[in-house]
């Protein structure tokens, strides 16, 4: 029975362990799907904790697909073809990946370090003008709560401003590399998104670069390029370690 399932959270991240909790029940088809959850009423007392946490980690679900809240009648579980994946599946992919996704992020870190050199070189207006549309697009998605993100269009912008550096740096062959390498990290890449929601750190490693092409500063863009890397090669070293 759920109630027996579901206990009251602990002091800390107290969201976080709401949405979890019932997470759990429901992937473990302890809730089958078309039933309805107990009330917000009911959870509020099993898992001690207000109305208002209560609703918020039940928006939570809803946007990951495995509920449906129905006004005035209640919360119910919705079909499996709807959920979105949950952070553990998404551990479990990057784990058995994790080995060429470094090897991939290894490359990468060599190349795009040269090309973002190079483009501080030969920067140009309107590759500055490009650059600071795609970082504002992405603090703007920053901004949001972290669980709503639409990891598609954050993927597509990241890209983008990957390329758009590539492109600039004059090395013909550096950029067909990497028009070639990067989207087969596309997928991985919204997964370590998921999994350790760091788009705020991107959107700052993304404005210092941006700040170093601008300035010609060709030492502080490769570095920066560089730091950028190696920081998601230990996202996903973090990853294998839970």
């Amino acid at each position: 029975m759920i109630k027996d399932r579901l206990k009251g959270v602990k002091r800390g991240r107290v969201l976080d362990q709401a949405v979890e909790q019932l997470r759990v029940v429901i992937e473990n088809g302890e809730i089958n799907v078309g039933e309805q959850l107990p009330s917000v009423e009911e959870l509020c007392e099993i898992m001690s904790m207000s109305r208002s946490s209560i609703r918020e980690a039940l928006r939570i679900l809803e946007t990951e697909g495995l509920i449906e809240i129905r006004r005035g009648t209640g919360t119910f579980v919705k079909p499996r073809d709807n959920w979105y994946p949950s952070r553990s599946s998404v551990v479990q992919l990057i784990k058995e990946r994790g080995a060429s996704l470094i090897q991939l992020l290894q490359i990468r870190q060599s190349i795009e370090g040269m090309v973002a050199g190079l483009a501080a070189q030969l920067a140009t207006p309107e590759l500055i003008a490009e650059l600071t549309g795609l970082v504002e697009q992405l603090d703007e998605i920053a901004k949001q709560d972290a669980y709503v993100v639409d990891l598609d269009v954050v993927a597509s912008l990241n890209t983008s401003f990957h390329f758009a550096i590539s492109r600039a740096s004059g090395n013909e062959l550096a950029h067909e590399i990497i028009v070639h390498v990067l989207p087969v990290f596309t997928e991985s890449n919204k997964a370590i998104l998921f999994a350790s929601k760091t788009l705020s750190t991107q959107v700052s490693e993304h404005t210092a670069l941006l700040e170093a092409i601008k300035a010609g500063d060709s030492p502080g863009a490769e570095n920066l390029m560089r730091s950028h890397i190696a920081r998601v090669i230990d996202e996903i070293q973090d990853i294998q370690d839970e």
